[in-house]
């Protein structure tokens, strides 16, 4: 593991690593919770909701605590992307299967199709990485696939909650076109930052 001249406490050195493992350690209980509590109507989905916080906060804070200690390791500029797309991507398919049978078939297909396509450029980009690393250039994330990533897990978030235990009908549907905007706008900076990536 490469680390760039830290300006932190030494102990200070291993912290961004250390949340980012527990960022993917998190990632099967969020899919345990997540099948485990599929509905809008199950108080139980706020338990999938705090773990996919708690797990998006360890990704902030990991960014934030490198740059500030100048904290920069190949390690990190790897796993830390893993890690994201480890959290993102089943959550993301398995938030538009839940919801299937409560959005009509055509606004469900759409949003498969943009699962679909986040899942292609998320794959697809990564194996490009790896490539560039075996080459020994590690590409480090961009600006857009970080707004990219805050969009995807502002979508999940907003989905995990049980809208259905305590608001009205008519916000429930309101709060489904909003996700399925939301989905939209993520599948777009997704596709952006892939182009951004590639140039």
């Amino acid at each position: 593991m490469k680390t760039v001249a830290s300006t932190g406490p030494a102990w200070m050195r291993p912290v961004p690593n250390i949340l980012t493992v527990f960022r993917l350690v998190l990632v099967p209980v969020l899919i345990w919770l997540m099948l485990a509590y599929p509905s809008w109507h199950d108080r139980g989905m706020w338990a999938a909701f705090f773990v996919f916080f708690v797990a998006s906060i360890t990704d902030k804070f990991d960014g934030d605590i490198a740059r500030k200690y100048n904290i920069i390791t190949n390690f990190g500029k790897i796993a830390d992307p893993i890690a994201d797309k480890a959290l993102v991507l089943p959550a993301l398919a398995i938030v538009v299967w839940n919801l299937r049978n409560m959005v009509p078939t055509w606004l469900f297909v759409l949003e498969a199709i943009c699962v679909l396509l986040i899942v292609v450029r998320e794959i697809g980009i990564s194996i490009w990485r790896m490539e560039m690393v075996r080459r020994g250039k590690v590409i480090p994330a961009s600006r857009g696939g970080k707004i990219k990533t805050v969009a995807q897990m502002g979508f999940i978030g907003f989905s995990l909650i049980p809208w259905n235990t305590f608001a009205p009908n008519w916000v429930v549907t309101i709060v489904i076109f909003v996700c399925a905007i939301g989905l939209g706008l993520a599948t777009y900076l997704a596709l952006i930052s892939a182009r951004d990536y590639l140039r």
